[in-house]
């Protein structure tokens, strides 16, 4: 009952600010321009030539993986979908036929006729194995399944009524079915604000799965997500403070309560405000995106917990920064100056981390024992091995949203070096460190005369 009370405090706090009210306008505005994207399926013939051209005429991928790049950030992923759109190597797509009457085009059985290309000799058979085992496959997903193969020989170029000698040839016709990756993979046109912008220039498509992939990672968790942390941080910096301001700290300390456990309270009723608009936003997007694509990715209604928390981390420096010079102005900007510092220690630990994997890479290639790193890399993971794993929490953020839909990995037809991750340690360090905080906050309250 008692943390009901404080939490009804704050709330009345917030509201009479008008704090809450800011709080519910931003999960409003973003849900509200989530509602303005809009989804457009291209036609079979467009979708199944992209399926046809990044399965099996691998040359524009082979030519993104040679560019020495650790993940293809957006940008290198939408000029790999403009080259895979038009381009053929191996086989060239001449018909396709839809097999079933079907609304929605991604859930039909479809008929396609490729033709080999004349410079690359291979018998029938070889042609049909390789069909099988390669069309429709990116990474480990099967985009389409395909069920049968058949040669259809056609007698090439012709003149006068007679066809040429050595231009004849054997065409394939293939049947596919839909798999439950195939609507993730069928190019759709992207559009914001209602259809008036598109998200790539011209009539360029991307692929549903990652445009979903890019709206939720990039602009929900990504931008929306700091702004959004950035703005609590603000918000709740103010909670603490106006606590322990003369007249009403000593209304709240003549009750019979303890110390620690009223700012215990404060700082869970601010966060439970912070989870409850997070929960707002996030549910209002993914309600709305789900709508619009009909893909409901339920691994993006975890980011509330996991942006929860990683808030919950900075609250906890903000509330000993509250607690030690009671201003709102010194604890945002002492705040922000922690968040800033254990975004440099996690970047430098990836660094110091890609960069001893190589060596460790280069090693065993040449049959030698790795050289030790210096003392600057040894610092930083004694640093990164005390402080709270930030950098995790993010990589924890686009694993939710990968494991439903297409990340940069299966767009490559790659598989990224994966990030090494102890997710025991990291929780339990970063928990260990708000406990520190706290008890720290705790301590200082107890021991102060107000």
């Amino acid at each position: 009952m008692k943390f009901l009370a404080i939490l009804r405090d704050s709330l009345r706090e917030t509201i009479d600010t008008k704090v809450f009210y800011v709080m519910v306008g931003l999960s409003g505005l973003v849900t509200l321009f989530a509602l303005g994207i809009t989804f457009r399926p291209r036609p079979p013939e467009e979708a199944l030539a992209w399926i046809v051209n990044v399965s099996v005429n691998r040359k524009a991928i082979d030519e993104l993986t040679q560019e020495n790049v650790e993940e293809p950030d957006p940008e290198q992923l939408f000029r790999l979908f403009i080259r895979m759109a038009g381009h053929a190597e191996a086989y060239r797509l001449l018909e396709v036929k839809a097999l079933d009457d079907v609304g929605r085009p991604w859930e039909s059985r479809y008929r396609l006729v490729l033709r080999r290309s004349s410079a690359l000799q291979k018998s029938p058979t070889e042609v049909e194995q390789d069909l099988k085992s390669r069309l429709g496959r990116l990474s480990s997903m099967r985009m389409v399944e395909v069920t049968d193969v058949k040669p259809r020989p056609y007698q090439g170029r012709r003149l006068g009524g007679l066809p040429l000698p050595g231009t004849g040839g054997i065409d394939y016709e293939v049947t596919v079915t839909p798999t439950t990756a195939t609507q993730h993979v069928w190019l759709h046109e992207v559009r914001i604000l209602y259809g008036l912008v598109p998200v790539v220039e011209g009539e360029r498509s991307l692929p549903l799965g990652f445009a979903l992939y890019f709206v939720e990672s990039g602009l929900v968790i990504g931008l929306g997500g700091w702004v959004a942390i950035l703005v609590s941080t603000i918000i709740t910096a103010f909670f603490i403070p106006n606590m322990l301001r003369k007249g009403t700290v000593d209304m709240l300390l003549v009750k019979p309560i303890h110390r620690p456990t009223l700012l215990v309270y404060k700082y869970l009723g601010g966060l439970l405000f912070i989870l409850l608009n997070t929960a707002a936003a996030v549910f209002g997007v993914w309600l709305v995106l789900g709508l619009r694509s009909d893909i409901w990715a339920t691994g993006f209604l975890w980011t509330i917990l996991s942006l929860t928390f990683y808030f919950a981390i900075l609250y906890a420096v903000s509330a000993l920064f509250g607690v030690l010079t009671q201003n709102p102005v010194a604890s945002i900007l002492l705040t922000c100056g922690a968040w800033f510092f254990l975004f440099l220690v996690g970047w430098g630990f990836q660094l110091v981390d890609q960069a001893r994997v190589r060596e460790e890479k280069a090693a065993a290639r040449e049959h030698r024992e790795p050289e030790p790193q210096g003392w600057f890399p040894q610092t930083i993971r004694v640093i990164h091995s005390a402080l709270p794993r930030t950098r995790d929490l993010g990589l924890l953020n686009e694993q939710l949203l990968s494991s439903e839909l297409l990340s940069a990995s299966q767009f490559t037809g790659r598989e990224l070096e994966p990030t090494r991750l102890n997710w025991t340690e990291t929780i339990t360090v970063s928990l260990a460190f708000i406990a520190v905080m706290l008890g720290l906050a705790c301590w200082r309250f107890s021991t102060k005369d107000y």
